[in-house]
């Protein structure tokens, strides 16, 4: 069974502000190690995604997206045995 936990607004600030984990553990160091690497913002965020007034119509979206990845896969590996035979 899938677990979920997600997070839902009613409404946003004027400014909102996000903080990253910018950490890993390393299974070889047994030790947690700072990330380096940029991350970058969007120029725009479309954050009514978010709000709980969507919340259903965005767990729909994503089941049809996780629905599509699977068809994507399923297609890459019929094409991949297709190719296999000539």
């Amino acid at each position: 069974e899938r677990v979920e936990k997600a997070v839902w607004f009613q409404r946003f600030p004027p400014v909102l502000t996000f903080q990253l984990q910018r950490v890993c553990y390393d299974t070889k160091l047994q030790a947690a190690l700072k990330l380096h690497t940029p991350f970058h913002f969007p120029q725009n965020l479309f954050m009514d995604r978010y709000l709980e007034k969507h919340k259903e119509e965005a767990a729909q979206k994503r089941n049809d997206i996780t629905a599509l990845r699977r068809q994507v896969e399923d297609t890459r590996g019929r094409l991949t045995s297709v190719s296999k035979l000539t």
